[in-house]
């Protein structure tokens, strides 16, 4: 199989395969019910990290998180609403990770204003 990259073909060989683990981490991904965001958080939890979904319409945030504990096994995945066309939300998101969470390892922006 072949990545195309920006136009450009690149082999097989070079899709990148690490099996990194992040036990004990905790990532905080935007956009994560669907698409990328969805897929990201997938493979991260594959991987055993504690996962934060941060998405504006929480139907489809708990419906994403259920999809990602059944194809994991990983039961530290959790839903949380954060529209970030709202900087009200946004707030209250940032309070509740604070009050929740000892630290975040990691942030994905992938959550995208069209």
């Amino acid at each position: 199989g072949v990545v195309v990259y920006k136009g450009y073909y690149l082999p097989h060989k070079h899709r990148y395969r690490g099996v990194e683990r992040l036990d004990g981490k905790t990532v905080v991904i935007t956009g994560a019910n669907t698409g990328i965001g969805k897929e990201t958080a997938l493979e991260l939890a594959k991987r055993g990290g504690r996962i934060i979904l941060a998405c504006r319409d929480m139907g489809k945030c708990r419906k994403a998180r259920e999809d990602i504990i059944l194809s994991t096994g990983n039961r530290h995945v959790v839903a949380r609403e954060c529209d970030l066309a709202s900087f009200e939300s946004i707030r209250k998101f940032a309070d509740r990770i604070n009050q929740e969470e000892p630290q975040v390892n990691i942030l994905i922006n992938n959550a995208g204003v069209m």
